[in-house]
C-alpha cells in the first residue's frame, strides 16, 4: 500500500508532548518543554503504546528537541514497564531520535537507549535532521 504525503494527523497532545500519525507509516513523538512532568510523560507514553498497538506499527520518530530531564522514577518506569510492552505486543522496533541542538537529551538517552534496545531489540538511531531520520525509519522493515 502506497503511503500519502500528507501532514502529519494530530492522534494526542497533553502538556509533555503530541502524538501524531506520519502517512507515511510511523508514529511522530514531539517532546514539549513540559516534558518533565513525571505523570504526563507516563500518560504520553500509554497513549503512544496504544496506538502502536492499533497501528502495528513498529517505527517512531522521536523530536528530542524540548525534552527535559526526567526523573530516576521516570526512567525507570519506561525502562522495566514500558519499554518491555512496547517491544512485546506493540512490535516497537525502530526509534529514530531527532536531537537537533539539545546535545543534553543525546547524553542522557544514549546509554540507556543503547543498553534498552539490546535487551528489548529496538534499534535507536540519532539524528540532527529530520529529512535523515524518516529516511533512515522508511528504509527499516
Amino acid at each position: 500500500m502506497p503511503f500519502s504525503s500528507a501532514p502529519p494527523t494530530l492522534l494526542y497532545e497533553n502538556p509533555a508532548g503530541r502524538l501524531l500519525a506520519d502517512s507515511k507509516g510511523f508514529l511522530r513523538v514531539e517532546w514539549l518543554p513540559g516534558s518533565h512532568d513525571q505523570v504526563a510523560v507516563q500518560q504520553l507514553l500509554e497513549q503512544e503504546l496504544g496506538i502502536l498497538q492499533k497501528t502495528g506499527w513498529g517505527r517512531v520518530l522521536s523530536k528530542l528537541e524540548h525534552l527535559g530531564p526526567q526523573a530516576p522514577e521516570t526512567i525507570d518506569w519506561t525502562l522495566h514497564n514500558w519499554l518491555p510492552r512496547a517491544a512485546g505486543s506493540c512490535s516497537y522496533r525502530w526509534g529514530a531520535l531527532l536531537v537537533a541542538g539539545n546535545e543534553q537529551a543525546v547524553a542522557a538517552s544514549r546509554a540507556v537507549l543503547e543498553k534498552a534496545g539490546s535487551q528489548y531489540r529496538i534499534q535507536f538511531q540519532f539524528f540532527s535532521c529530520e529529512l535523515s531520520a524518516e529516511q533512515w525509519l522508511l528504509a527499516q522493515y
